[in-house]
């Protein structure tokens, strides 16, 4: 297994709504995560600008 790196980033969706999108990010590894809440327009800025994977 490689080890994680400080350029990857992650994205775990926990509950999505019209108007906000609770969500898991981590830097390197997804066991180390903050949790954070914004409006759907602004997530998907987010996770495009951190290049994101998102997790299932």
């Amino acid at each position: 297994m490689p080890l994680p790196t400080p350029d990857q980033r992650y994205v775990r969706v926990v509950e999505r709504d019209e108007r906000w999108v609770e969500f898991e990010f981590s830097i390197g590894d997804p066991a180390i995560f903050v949790e954070l809440v914004m409006p759907p327009a602004q997530f998907q800025s987010f996770c495009r600008d951190q290049h994101a994977q998102l997790l299932n």
